[in-house]
């Protein structure tokens, strides 16, 4: 069955305007609650959601990079090592993307979601473009697994506030 035969259609057959009507309610729905919540939280200094929401969307991709791509680190051994502890601070960059952009969204969002390895909620954000805060689900999730606005006045907050950052 065809996706035509799905939607409600008008007297003469042609899709009704409901779908359009559905598209822009989302759409000025999806305006109002960024303006209202998600622009606050892109410069915000402090985790932002329910840690278990996050956690549990990024472990899928986790599992999946996991999975797919044959992924292992030696987070445990550094740990051990001392290179990542308490009351330490790092600024972390990775260029170019591609690869990178990858690890980030399938590996590091489940590692800063899970405050790991070895922080604690909210010592850890990752910097990202405005716009990638501007594209519906895409935003939600980067915001719950600690993405923020990659501007100056945040990330010079970010690091004031004693978190490690990560830009991308």
């Amino acid at each position: 069955m065809a996706l035509a035969d799905w939607l409600p259609t008008s007297g003469s057959g042609a899709p009704s305007r409901h779908l359009g009507q559905v598209a822009t309610a989302f759409i000025f729905g999806w305006g109002v609650w960024y303006a209202l919540v998600l622009r606050k939280a892109a410069l915000s200094r402090r985790p932002w959601g329910p840690r278990w929401l996050a956690i549990s969307l990024s472990s899928s991709l986790y599992r999946f990079g996991c999975w797919w791509l044959n992924f292992s680190h030696n987070a445990e051994e550094a740990i051990k090592a001392g290179t990542w502890g308490p009351g330490k601070q790092y600024v972390m960059v990775w260029h170019p993307h591609g690869a990178f952009t990858i690890s980030a969204l399938y590996f590091f969002s489940y590692f800063w979601a899970r405050d790991y390895p070895g922080g604690t909620r909210g010592d850890r954000y990752v910097c990202v473009a405005p716009l990638l805060l501007r594209i519906p689900f895409l935003a939600e999730f980067l915001l719950l697994c600690h993405a923020r606005s990659q501007d100056s006045r945040t990330f010079s907050g970010l690091l004031e506030s004693g978190a490690t950052v990560a830009i991308q």
